[in-house]
């Protein structure tokens, strides 16, 4: 019998389908200091109020219409554009319209001036993934019922799986 040579075991790959770390969908988020809107001034912002305390965007007292523009949402994996959900107080339906923009700003042909539908839903599955980055604004109107109010926007994407190796 020759020399003992050790047994080193090595462990095996294994390779599994993991959703991305992104989970599909971005929010913005009143409460926390402005995140996800864009700041004051032209094109980004105006007659618009954000109230950190209450968690919304309103307009501000004295203008009957304004807007704000999200920052940008670039997901960084996903297979198609899904849903604009706008958790809104409004008294018409053309009191709050969102349209989409591309990162560079430039208005995206089909998706502007959008109402929002039941539950606040505006389907952009259509919207073509060559648009890998884009921004809503939100335009607020007062047709002289209650003010419009956005509690939130929620952009969402069907995420594409990523192949994870683990050992």
């Amino acid at each position: 019998i020759g020399p003992l040579i050790p047994f080193i075991k090595v462990p095996q790959a294994h390779a599994s389908f993991s959703q991305n770390n992104s989970t599909g969908t971005w929010d913005v988020n009143f409460n926390n200091n402005q995140q996800g809107i864009a700041p004051d001034g032209a094109p980004l912002r105006e007659n618009i109020t954000i109230d950190p305390t209450a968690g919304i965007a309103k307009l501000t007292p004295t203008f009957s219409s304004g807007y704000f523009n999200t920052v940008a949402v670039s997901p960084s994996s996903f297979t198609s554009w899904d849903k604009v959900i706008v958790d809104a107080t409004y008294s018409t339906s053309t009191d709050v319209r969102i349209s989409l923009y591309t990162c560079s700003n430039v208005p995206i042909v089909g998706f502007q001036n959008m109402t929002l539908g039941a539950g606040g839903v505006i389907n952009i599955s259509s919207l073509p993934i060559s648009n890998t980055c884009v921004k809503a604004r939100a335009d607020l109107t007062d047709s002289g019922g209650a003010r419009p109010i956005i509690n939130d926007i929620k952009i969402t994407w069907v995420p594409l799986p990523v192949l994870l190796i683990t050992h």
